[in-house]
């Protein structure tokens, strides 16, 4: 393979790839931060929790609607789950650096404990939860 080739494929490999790396740089720096407030989306039910999960989606996206009945079956089940849908919230959307959908945002004690972007199994959000 030649030079040029090989400049051609990086260059494509690299821009598959950068956007999610800064997503993930983005996501951690937000670790530990304050969270915008959310009292205008929180019922008087789920003040009580120390902890909230919010899941980000948009009804467009494929893997958001793979994963919407887990999130309904996690807010039945647990009470602390908030669907945010980034077509009618996306200035929150915004405000949590939310980059793509699906995200989903563990806050804790008023500040972003964990970000994770992207399909998650129902297990791997439960554990979030626990």
């Amino acid at each position: 393979m030649d030079t040029t080739a090989s400049l051609i494929i990086l260059a494509l490999v690299g821009l598959f790839f950068l956007p999610q790396l800064i997503a993930q740089l983005r996501a951690r720096a937000l670790r530990g931060r304050p969270a915008p407030d959310i009292s205008h989306l929180i019922d008087q039910r789920q003040r009580e929790y120390s902890n909230v999960m919010l899941y980000f989606f948009s009804p467009a996206c494929g893997p958001c609607r793979a994963m919407t009945p887990v999130i309904d079956e996690l807010a039945q089940r647990h009470g602390n789950v908030i669907a945010v849908d980034v077509m009618q919230s996306s200035e929150l959307a915004g405000r949590f650096g939310v980059m793509g959908t699906p995200t989903t945002v563990l806050v804790r004690d008023g500040k972003i404990h964990k970000m994770l972007m992207g399909k998650r199994s129902a297990r791997q959000l439960e554990a979030l939860l626990d």
